[in-house]
């Protein structure tokens, strides 16, 4: 059969929308290419006029100057913690949720969804002061455990959680009910369906509900600035605002060692979306699939 060729209007319509997705993709890429930049420039030239986008000469000896000024192994380590840990209990916590509401039949099982994802609508601050209050009493303040436990307990900060439940319900939704009947039948228990039957092929919206959830630990900052004061226990979040403003301020004029620790910063957020990019389009596409 004779390949018929694309008309020039087809042509013209493709190569513009083409020519528009490129110019946005530089539109959107250049500040972080500017920073990478900056990270590499000498002293006193991170605003020099004309501005240089490739820096002359590439000092690579500011990254090993922004760990001598501040320890970013320590906040590495205390941010890697701090990330793995609640993003392993936001998966664990809001699938088992999400599971109670999309498979199980119970009395005022639509209210009270209805109910927790009220509470996305609740501003920070009204949140944030019980649970002041709350962590206080427990003798919490300067320890990692108000940003951990919360986790656990499906309730991510900044009422992520309530997100994390509903993307694991409506992915739930997707799956036949009959795999819960022939469960039964062998004579699984609910939370062996949920366990063994389930969760094995809700693989795609639990790694998206992982990614979420490390971003929002990762880059997270209130919560730190307010449960920690030790800077030993400092995040990285925290490690490069804390970096601004050392020395009596004149680290604020070091925009080459901000922007290294910006760069730094952002680096194992690519890593994660770089790596579950796949499971992510996936689990996000699934999850809206089922309008039951």
């Amino acid at each position: 059969m004779k390949a018929t060729n694309p008309s020039p209007r087809r042509y013209l319509h493709s190569l513009l929308l083409y020519a528009l997705l490129l110019t946005a993709s530089v539109v959107l890429i250049l500040p972080l290419l500017w920073l990478v930049s900056t990270s590499l420039k000498e002293a006193g030239r991170e605003l020099s006029l004309p501005p240089r986008f490739i820096p002359q000469p590439v000092v690579w000896g500011n990254y090993l100057e922004l760990f001598r000024r501040a320890p970013f192994d320590i906040f590495f380590r205390n941010s890697f913690l701090i990330t793995i840990l609640s993003t392993l209990g936001s998966m664990l916590s809001c699938s088992l949720v999400g599971f109670g509401f999309a498979r199980l039949r119970f009395r005022g099982r639509n209210w009270l969804f209805g109910l927790v994802l009220s509470t996305m609508m609740l501003p920070v601050i009204i949140q944030l002061i019980p649970q002041f209050l709350l962590f206080k009493q427990l003798g919490w303040l300067n320890t990692f455990l108000p940003l951990i436990v919360p986790s656990w307990f499906a309730q991510g900060s900044y009422g992520h959680g309530a997100f994390y439940i509903f993307l694991m319900r409506q992915f739930y939704k997707t799956i036949p009910l009959e795999f819960d009947e022939a469960a039964r039948v062998d004579g699984a228990n609910a939370f062996q369906i949920y366990w063994r039957v389930i969760l094995p092929l809700t693989i795609p919206a639990l790694v998206t509900v992982g990614i979420f959830a490390f971003l929002a630990a990762w880059s997270d900052f209130l919560y730190p600035l307010i449960f920690l004061s030790n800077k030993q226990q400092f995040t990285v979040a925290l490690g490069v605002r804390s970096f601004m403003t050392t020395g009596g301020g004149q680290a604020a004029l070091q925009w080459r060692l901000l922007a290294g620790a910006s760069i730094l910063s952002i680096i194992p957020s690519l890593i994660v979306l770089l790596m579950g990019q796949k499971y992510f389009v996936q689990g996000v596409a699934l999850s809206g699939l089922s309008g039951r």
